[in-house]
């Protein structure tokens, strides 16, 4: 073997457990129910990538946000950039945060519609068909794969999504990607999260919440995770928490991701049949 070769292969080898830990996080829920939040609370030098206004959350925690640095999305040439800075060590941080990146695939659309709107004057300026999501979920995919390789945590936040089997009527809960371009994320990531707040009491005209993140997938609803030792459901998630043994390397032996019966009704074996034009719906 060329010696170049081998040395440049032997510099990319290094011991496990010498190896920086850096976590892959997909939440997902209505807006309101916490999730950005949850995800800048994590670490402790944050960079949020926000396609709207979910910096306004924060206001409301300033331990949280004393340590969060706020870029409005600009596109998906930014997280390219931004991707390639943190990975040559230009820019640091110990978790990015993209708030949310369902919208910022929802963005991307609009831009891939109107430039092939222009190639093609008789096209419908309105109407995305399935080139337009071909071409949207493949330029997304790339930018997320960069993202997911950057030497932090990364937390993507989604809208959540649901469908109905025309056939049995179920509702099926799943963050707001199209089919392919979900698959795809959910494959890099190592804990993909539902997260709800329902209402537990109330003192005087103060209402009380539980927040609870189910973290493995039954029936109806997509959850993942590689994180050994967390229960079906998390109450009051932290991620600083949920990730503590892990980061250490003593977190218990990783449990099997198969799918559970749904804490509320009997598993269903049918899948629900997908409406590519309505996939990248927002809220």
């Amino acid at each position: 073997m060329d010696e170049k070769l081998f040395n440049a292969l032997m510099e990319t080898a290094a011991p496990l457990i010498e190896t920086d830990a850096w976590s892959r996080s997909l939440i997902y829920g209505e807006p309101g129910v916490g999730k950005t939040v949850l995800a800048c609370d994590f670490g402790e030098d944050v960079i949020q990538v926000d396609s709207a206004s979910g910096w306004v959350s924060l206001k409301n925690h300033p331990d949280i946000m004393k340590k969060v640095t706020r870029s409005q999305y600009k596109g998906l040439s930014q997280l390219d950039a931004m991707s390639e800075a943190l990975i040559e060590g230009k820019l640091k941080c110990d978790t990015l945060v993209l708030d949310e990146a369902s919208s910022m695939a929802v963005l991307d659309l609009d831009v891939v519609l109107k430039a092939n709107t222009l190639k093609h004057a008789d096209k419908d300026p309105d109407v995305p068909t399935q080139p337009d999501y071909g071409a949207n979920t493949e330029r997304f995919r790339r930018t997320m794969s960069r993202i997911l390789s950057v030497p932090c945590h990364v937390v993507l936040l989604a809208h959540v999504r649901e469908d109905e089997d025309k056939r049995s009527k179920r509702m099926y809960t799943r963050p707001a990607f199209t089919p392919k371009m979900r698959g795809s994320i959910i494959k890099e990531c190592h804990l993909v999260g539902h997260m709800t707040a329902n209402e537990i009491g109330s003192e005087g005209e103060e209402v009380e919440y539980m927040r609870r993140l189910q973290v493995h997938p039954t029936a109806s609803i997509t959850a993942k995770t590689r994180i050994g030792g967390l229960p079906t459901v998390v109450n009051s998630p932290n991620l600083n928490t949920i990730y503590a043994d892990w980061l250490k390397g003593i977190a218990e032996e990783e449990t099997s991701n198969e799918i559970l019966p749904d804490l509320d009704g009997p598993v269903s074996e049918s899948e629900p049949e997908y409406d590519e034009s309505i996939s990248l719906g927002s809220e």
